[in-house]
């Protein structure tokens, strides 16, 4: 059976990560690199993750690729702490590790503002690549919307089910995001 690791990169994310974390039960493990939250969140992770590490942020890229570095797994899940996998999504991820003829994996994303799910502006189309062979690809350095770069000769294939987005709840980030 192939196993699949849940990599979360947190800072100040107490709001989300429980959520986050228990929606990724069908993983055979949860690790969580945290870049030293000053809220709970460590805290709130501690009863559902299997290892928490504390890091210096540098970059999201780096951040990301140090913690695929830390699991032993078949399989690696990429998920950011304000984001959920659905049980369809799960039962998928968990069947493609299996029997999938792919070595990476595209997840549209649903994204969410204010609470209603983003219909147009060209949302429906977002995915990230965030489900991979243990080795097969790393994030290059980027420090923003880092996205893996799968390694030559392997292939990319794309889930049906989406990944939920619920990143825009409050003005105040919101307007941080903007400026």
């Amino acid at each position: 059976m192939a196993s699949i690791g849940a990599l979360v990169i947190t800072h100040d994310e107490a709001a989300n990560i429980v959520d986050c974390l228990e929606c990724l039960d069908f993983c055979d493990e949860r690790v969580v690199v945290d870049s030293f939250s000053e809220d709970d969140t460590v805290v709130r992770a501690e009863a559902l993750a299997d290892r928490i590490f504390h890091r210096e942020f540098v970059d999201h890229a780096e951040q990301k690729n140090w913690g695929m570095s830390q699991l032993d797994t078949d399989w690696i899940l990429l998920i950011d702490a304000d984001e959920r996998v659905s049980s369809d999504l799960g039962r998928e991820l968990e069947s493609l590790a299996e029997d999938g003829d792919r070595d990476a994996y595209w997840l549209r994303r649903e994204n969410a503002f204010f609470g209603r799910w983003i219909r147009g502006a060209g949302w429906r189309r977002d995915r990230v690549l965030r489900f991979l062979r243990n080795g097969a690809g790393h994030y290059p350095a980027a420090r923003l919307h880092e996205e893996i770069q799968v390694d030559e000769g392997r292939s990319v294939g794309e889930c049906r089910h989406r990944l939920w987005h619920y990143s825009y709840d409050a003005w105040s980030p919101t307007f941080e995001r903007l400026l």
